[in-house]
């Protein structure tokens, strides 16, 4: 569990030297079905009765979509992506293993920090924009070993929110350590200018406000209001990247944001060709064009063609409302789960896994992510979480 909470956010990097990454991710799977079978790892046998018979069921129906798919190596691929990490959700995490999670995530977000020093002293390419075309700036964005923005926006979040929770059972030089971790994370968010996980921690808010986290979140917004001062005082460049991500929200609200319009057009042409709302039309069914004569080497062309930017289109156009009511079933057994974990006293670890549940959710509205890594091997790892915070609280109320 360690080395993937560490390898994972790499793995997109090493794609850049050929198939590596690739077979980093399918090592890790393979592990993940080693490891119980090894007694390495405990299963929880008190996963909720309605979660595992969800579970199961969505897990069967992939093999819906797989048949349906116009090509059986597109959907074979597909197929593996949407089922790799689900092991993890029958896993039962226990104090040491939480630790460990939580250790490891922390350790992740610093290699990805280390990633962005990197690219901002030049000794790592991989940055997107930093150009102008006519009257169009491009905002430098950071993009680390995950080379996208919007992950990198993401995963800081995670880290962020692990740190925050830390936080919430800590008192004096660790507390405080934690909290301006919680802002070092927070301020690497933001030099991504990714709006969608800008969205996401602003979403964040009410969750923590209604947890044990309130006092927390109160000190975290001071320090990072002045982490935030400090660093745009400090480096100049920074300051046009930021104030035109804010004033972007802005060109959103009144329709004058190329991104967004491009992707409302795309979701349009997606509804378009819906052909199936009940069981979907199969892995890659709404985009025959983009996936014609699918071949593996090219299969990242076929990905990109067949993108929707918006997980919960592309799984109701390939798995219909079956599939979106399946996986949002799934989602909203587990947020409540770690909700109930989080309004427990000293319990740090519901309100990470929870509140890192809603990010991802939010997100998913604006970017295809639930059956792509290492985002779906974090999804079934919250939701593991969660459900063994779930089985712990039934265990209690049972002695």
């Amino acid at each position: 569990m360690a080395f993937a909470l560490v390898a994972l956010p790499a793995a997109p990097y090493l794609n850049q030297f050929g198939s590596y990454g690739t077979l980093l991710r399918l090592a890790v799977a393979g592990l993940l079905v080693a490891l119980p079978a090894i007694g390495a790892v405990e299963l929880n046998r008190d996963l909720p009765r309605g979660a595992k018979a969800v579970l199961l069921a969505f897990c069967a129906y992939q093999g819906v979509a797989l048949v349906a798919a116009p090509s059986l190596s597109y959907g074979l691929i597909r197929a593996v992506d949407w089922l790799m990490f689900v092991p993890l959700a029958f896993f039962r995490f226990r104090a040491h293993a939480l630790r460990v999670v939580v250790a490891f995530t922390l350790l992740s977000g610093s290699v990805l920090a280390m990633g962005v020093l990197l690219q901002a002293s030049g000794r790592l390419g991989g940055t997107w924009g930093g150009f102008q075309i006519a009257e169009r700036a491009y905002t430098r964005r950071y993009t680390s070993f995950l080379l996208n923005p919007n992950d990198l926006g993401l995963a800081m979040i995670a880290v962020s929110l692990t740190a925050l929770a830390l936080a919430t059972v800590r008192s004096g030089r660790a507390r405080r350590v934690l909290i301006a971790a919680a802002a070092a994370a927070a301020i690497v968010m933001l030099l991504s200018s990714s709006r969608g996980a800008l969205a996401a921690a602003v979403a964040l808010v009410p969750f923590l406000a209604l947890t044990r986290a309130q006092r927390t979140l109160r000190q975290l917004a001071v320090m990072l209001a002045a982490a935030l001062l400090l660093t745009l005082a400090a480096v100049p460049g920074l300051r046009h990247p930021f104030s035109r991500t804010v004033a972007s929200f802005i060109q959103i609200r009144d329709g004058r944001d190329l991104s967004v319009n491009e992707r409302e057009q795309r979701w349009k042409t997606a509804l378009a060709l819906r052909t199936a709302p009940l069981i979907g039309s199969g892995y890659g069914g709404y985009a025959t064009d983009a996936i014609d004569g699918f071949t593996v080497a090219g299969r990242q062309d076929a990905y990109r063609g067949a993108t929707v930017d918006n997980s919960w289109l592309k799984l109701w156009l390939e798995e219909g409302a079956v599939g979106v009511l399946l996986l949002a079933t799934l989602l909203t057994s587990a947020i409540r789960a770690a909700w109930r974990a989080a309004r427990r006293a000293r319990d740090a670890t519901g309100i990470a896994a929870g509140g890192f549940l809603i990010a991802l959710v939010v997100r998913s509205t604006s970017v295809d992510i639930f059956d792509i890594n290492p985002w779906n091997f974090a999804i079934w790892l919250a939701v593991a979480i969660a459900f063994s915070l779930e089985a712990h609280r039934v265990v209690g109320e049972r002695s």
